[in-house]
């Protein structure tokens, strides 16, 4: 007579495998989820509110509240509003023109103490860091840029972003006379 072996698995050891597989499912989920696995760096976030004077021709940069910002990896633009001053010239300065656009010369923004944030003789950064509280001034030619006879009253887009071209703030400076 032939002796047969009928043992199988002990349950205790499939419940063992199954318990296994579902730590491990839920290990690769949870590091997806929870962003071990390769991030993008989001852009500092920060409010910057401009004022603009005609006669003077100095924009004043305000840092409102945020993050500060490190002057080297900011960029700095001025634009028309094209409600104010209608699409045309606006669409002249998204085409490359250059008509209603600046993009801000870092060695003509100006901190309180007259520091420079970029010194264009050194290349060094005098102001480092734009931080929350503090007013800085631009105090290259912007009137020559609009393209309009009487300004006043109309509106300039004040966009910061970052150099890798994420946006940190925009809003819109009124022309004061």
């Amino acid at each position: 007579m032939e002796c047969v072996n009928e043992s199988a698995v002990s349950p205790v050891i499939g419940v063992m495998l199954i318990l296994v597989v579902t730590i491990i499912i839920a290990a690769v989920v949870s590091a997806f989820a929870g962003g071990m696995i390769g991030t993008e760096t989001k852009p500092p976030q920060a409010t910057i509110q401009g004022t603009y004077s005609l006669s003077s021709d100095i924009l004043q940069l305000h840092h409102a509240g945020g993050d500060q910002l490190p002057t080297q990896k900011i960029i700095i633009t001025i634009q028309q509003n094209d409600e104010d001053f209608g699409g045309y010239m606006s669409l002249f300065s998204q085409k490359g023109t250059g008509a209603g656009l600046i993009v801000a010369n870092k060695s003509c923004i100006r901190n309180s103490g007259g520091e420079c944030w970029l010194n264009s003789t050194t290349g060094a950064f005098e102001v480092p860091v734009f931080r929350p509280g503090e007013t800085m001034f631009y105090t290259d030619v912007i009137k020559k840029n609009i393209v309009n006879l009487d300004p006043v009253g109309k509106s300039l887009i004040l966009q910061v972003s970052t150099t890798e071209g994420k946006l940190i703030s925009k809003s819109k400076v009124m022309i004061d006379p």
